[in-house]
């Protein structure tokens, strides 16, 4: 058993290395469960390296390897000399300016309101070297484009279209067509969301959308543009094209932000 520092509790780690599962899976696996249980709470630091070696009886190569799935998967980040710590919001999330972009189809007015999302195409390989770029990818390298209709009591209200990384081999496109599309994400890549940073436009609507929407191409719009993360890895670039009939912006701010200003 492992005690975990500042607040974590005891991790009890137990290895098979007579599973077919490799042990650094086996491993971050188990670190992954203790973190989703909050037994490792966010911010927290999990047990040094040579601690999960020296308790779990495998090699210090092993141990890294598991860490770095983690740290992939956005879940944890290290500290030079200082450890390995569960990803936590950003320390001013609390106090930050919240911009909510809203409508009545994030917000319905009524409880009996239905409300869904359909999707229209799901395109991949797709090309686009200046996304491929943010993503950290080789300037051609594959991209998978997924678009949806959203819908409120049946009437269109948001066209979104998310672009993602190419899927790993053996994770197929549909899965992702769910109305959740982070939980499909956080299921299938195996990361976990923590942040995205929003940015929204004022845009007049092109045709397509448009035409999806049910208003005269050139009607004022605002377009919400979203890039997600999972910890520092970026795993969604996402547009959200609404008719600003339909929308608003409203903005909480702090009154801290007031008195400076």
């Amino acid at each position: 058993m492992l005690v975990g520092a500042e607040g974590s509790r005891v991790l009890t780690l137990r290895l098979d290395p007579n599973a077919p599962v490799p042990l650094h899976h086996q491993l971050q696996e188990q670190l992954r469960a203790a973190i989703d249980a909050g037994d490792i709470p966010p911010g927290g630091r999990l047990p040094s390296e040579l601690d999960i070696a020296a308790q779990t009886g495998v090699s210090r190569t092993t141990v890294r390897r598991a860490m770095d799935e983690l740290v992939h998967a956005g879940l944890i980040h290290r500290q030079r000399g200082r450890g390995s710590y569960v990803v936590r919001p950003p320390d001013d999330a609390a106090d930050a300016v919240l911009f909510r972009f809203t409508s009545p189809l994030l917000y319905p007015r009524s409880p009996a309101a239905r409300w869904e999302r359909r999707t229209l195409t799901v395109r991949s390989p797709v090309t686009a070297p200046r996304l491929a770029g943010q993503f950290a990818l080789p300037l051609q390298a594959p991209l998978l484009r997924l678009t949806r209709l959203c819908l409120l009591d049946g009437r269109p209200v948001a066209l979104e279209t998310s672009v993602l990384p190419q899927l790993p081999r053996g994770v197929a496109e549909h899965a992702l067509t769910d109305a959740a599309l982070y939980r499909a994400l956080e299921r299938e890549l195996r990361v976990h969301i923590s942040h995205a940073h929003d940015e929204l436009r004022a845009i007049t609507l092109p045709l397509r959308p448009a035409h999806l929407l049910g208003v005269p191409p050139g009607t004022a719009g605002l377009c919400l543009r979203r890039h997600t993360y999972a910890g520092q890895r970026l795993v969604e670039i996402r547009c959200t094209i609404t008719a600003s009939r339909a929308s608003r912006l409203r903005a909480v701010v702090p009154r801290r932000y007031l008195l400076v200003v």
